[in-house]
C-alpha cells in the first residue's frame, strides 16, 4: 500500500510539472538530451529494428484500426530523454550523482507504466464478455557495460476491479477454462540479456517482438511476450522523437532480424508455454519452437520491402512479403500517396501438429495522405485452405494462421482478422490528427473503418458473410505528458450465414495508459 501511494504521489509530480527548461539542465542530462536528438554523438539510445516497441499512431494510414500498441516506454524499448524523467527533473542532484557512475549505471532506464482497461463485447442476444481491469508495468533497463553488455528486466500486472462471473473471454484477466472465474495476473514477462557489437546485436531469453507473424498484439492489459535467443542487426537513423525511422538510410539500406523463439506467454496467461501448445491450443504435450528470419530493404528513399520466414518446427511455415512505396506529391510534402502489397503463403510441416493445409493470402493498398487526413482502400483475399486442423472438429478449410501474434493482413480491424479460407475482404480506412487543424486539439486523433468480407455460400469454404464497422478515438492530453486514452467501438453484422445464426456482436473498449519515466 505504501508502494501504491509512493507512485501516485510521483504521478501527481509528473502530471502537473512542467520539463525542465534548458538552463536548468545539468550537464549530464544536456548530453543525453543531444544523443536523442543527434544520432551522430552516440547511437547508445537505438534500438535494433523490430526490437523494439513500435509506437502505432492511428494517424498512420495503414494502421489506421491497429489497436493502441503502447506508450513508447512502456517496455523500455525506448530510452526516455534525461530531462523528461521525473527524479532528474525534481532531484538534480540524483542526476549529478549518475553522471559520475559508469554508463551502465549511469544510463539506467526505469519506467513505470499504469494502465486500466474496460472491455464488453455482446455476442447476439445471450453471450455477454465483459470485464475492468488495472494494472500495468515497471520496466528497468540498464546502460551499456564496455559498451558490449546490457540487461533489461519487465514486470506486468493485472488486477479486476470488476470481472462478474460467467463473462470471461475479454482476456484482460486470467480465465481458468470452464470455470466461469477471472483472476489476477501477475507475471515477470522480460528479462534479458543483449550484447552488441558494431550493428549488430544478440538478445536471450525473455523480451518483446515486433515482426508480422511474432509479436505483441497489444490490445489488452499485457502483451504477448516471448522466450527467444535472437541476432541481428539495428538502425542508425532515427527520427525527431528519439525513435526509430525506417525509412531509407544510405548508411544502412538492409536491415535483418533472425532467432529462435521456444516459448511465448499469452494477454490471458501467467504462463510461458512452448509455442507448439500455443499454436494447438494446450492440445498436445510436444515441445517445438519456432525458427524465423526477416529482412528489410530499403533500395530507394520512397521504397522499403519485408520479407519474413516462420518455420515452426512440426507445425507449419509461413512465408511472407511486403513492398510499400510512399511519395511526396508536393513541394511541402504534406501530401503524400501511398501505395503496398502484401502475399503469404502458409502449409504444415513435419508431424503437422496443427493440421495438414495449405493457404495463401494475398493484398493491396492505396492510400493518400494531407495534413493530419490519412484514406485508405485496402483488399485482401485469402485462397482456399487445403486441408484442416487436428484440434478444430469439422474444420475442412483452414485459411491462414497467426497463432503467436496479430494477423498482418492489410484489412485486419479492431476485433476480426478477416482471415478465414476462401474470402475477400474490402475495406476503407480513415483518420484525422486534430492537431493539424489548431495546436489547442494536439493529442487527438480520430479514426474509423469499415471492412466488408464475402465467403462462398455453398461448398468447399462456405461460411457467413462479416462487415466491421469501427470508430476510434485517441488523446494524449498535452498537459500530461505520458497520459493516454483510447476508446473504440466496433459493431460487427454476420448475413448470409449458412445454417448458423446471424447474429451481431458489438464490442466497446475503454483504455487508459499512463507513463512515468522515473529515472
Amino acid at each position: 500500500m505504501k508502494l501504491r501511494h509512493t507512485l501516485l504521489s510521483i504521478g501527481l509530480v509528473a502530471m502537473f510539472s512542467g520539463p525542465a527548461t534548458r538552463g536548468e539542465e545539468s550537464d549530464s542530462a544536456k548530453s543525453k538530451r543531444m544523443t536523442e536528438i543527434r544520432p551522430d554523438v552516440s547511437s547508445e539510445k537505438l534500438e535494433p529494428i523490430y526490437w523494439q516497441v513500435a509506437p502505432y499512431p492511428i494517424s498512420d494510414m495503414r494502421l489506421a484500426s491497429e489497436p493502441a500498441a503502447t506508450q513508447k516506454h512502456f517496455t523500455g524499448g525506448y530510452t526516455v530523454p534525461a530531462q523528461d524523467t521525473i527524479l532528474t527533473r525534481n532531484f538534480p542532484e540524483v542526476d549529478n550523482q549518475l553522471s559520475q557512475l559508469d554508463p551502465f549505471f549511469r544510463d539506467t532506464s526505469l519506467v513505470v507504466n499504469f494502465r486500466s482497461a474496460f472491455y464488453r463485447t455482446e455476442i447476439g442476444p445471450t453471450q455477454l464478455q465483459s470485464a475492468w481491469a488495472l494494472g500495468g508495468s515497471i520496466v528497468y533497463k540498464s546502460g551499456w557495460f564496455k559498451d558490449f553488455f546490457n540487461v533489461g528486466v519487465g514486470y506486468y500486472t493485472s488486477s479486476g476491479l470488476y470481472k462478474p462471473y460467467g463473462q470471461e473471454g475479454t482476456r484482460l484477466l486470467k480465465t481458468e477454462p470452464g470455470s466461469g472465474s477471472q483472476h489476477s495476473q501477475n507475471v515477470l514477462g522480460q528479462a534479458y540479456a543483449q550484447f552488441r557489437y558494431d550493428i549488430y546485436r544478440v538478445k536471450v531469453y525473455r523480451q518483446a517482438l515486433d515482426t508480422p507473424f511474432i509479436n505483441q498484439h497489444f490490445d489488452r492489459m499485457l502483451p504477448q511476450l516471448f522466450e527467444a535467443y535472437i541476432f541481428g542487426t539495428k538502425t542508425i537513423q532515427s527520427d525527431e522523437k528519439g525513435g526509430i525511422d525506417l525509412k531509407f538510410n544510405s548508411d544502412n539500406p538492409v536491415s535483418f532480424l533472425t532467432g529462435y523463439v521456444t516459448e511465448e506467454l499469452d494477454r490471458g496467461s501467467t504462463t510461458f508455454v512452448p509455442m507448439s501448445s500455443v499454436a494447438t491450443k494446450n492440445t498436445t504435450s510436444a515441445n517445438r519452437g519456432v525458427a524465423f528470419g526477416g529482412l528489410q530493404l530499403t533500395p530507394h528513399e520512397y521504397w522499403g520491402i519485408d520479407l519474413w520466414e516462420y518455420y515452426g518446427v512440426d507445425m507449419f511455415n509461413t512465408f511472407y512479403a511486403e513492398t510499400d512505396f510512399e511519395k511526396p506529391l508536393n513541394r511541402d510534402g504534406d501530401l503524400v500517396a501511398k501505395l503496398a502489397f502484401q502475399f503469404a503463403d502458409q502449409r504444415s510441416v513435419g508431424d503437422e501438429l496443427v493440421g495438414t493445409w495449405s493457404s495463401q493470402m494475398a493484398g493491396a493498398l492505396a492510400g493518400v495522405s494531407y495534413g493530419g487526413l490519412s484514406a485508405s482502400f485496402r483488399f485482401n483475399h485469402v485462397f482456399d485452405g487445403v486441408g484442416g486442423a487436428r484440434f478444430l472438429v469439422g474444420i475442412t478449410n483452414f485459411g491462414m494462421q497467426s497463432p503467436w501474434g496479430r494477423y498482418p493482413g492489410f484489412t485486419k480491424s479492431t476485433v476480426l482478422d478477416y482471415n478465414n479460407a476462401d474470402s475477400s475482404m474490402y475495406g476503407l480506412f480513415a483518420s484525422y490528427d486534430f492537431g493539424a487543424l489548431t495546436s489547442e486539439l494536439n493529442g487527438l486523433e480520430f479514426a474509423t473503418s469499415y471492412v466488408i468480407q464475402e465467403r462462398r455460400d455453398s461448398g468447399k469454404g462456405a461460411g457467413a458473410d462479416q462487415n466491421e464497422f469501427d470508430l476510434i478515438l485517441k488523446y494524449q492530453p498535452p498537459f500530461a505528458e505520458g497520459l493516454t486514452f483510447d476508446i473504440r467501438g466496433s459493431w460487427i453484422s454476420t448475413y448470409n450465414s449458412p445454417g448458423a445464426s446471424a447474429d451481431a456482436t458489438n464490442d466497446y473498449r475503454f483504455i487508459v495508459n499512463y507513463t512515468l519515466p522515473l529515472l
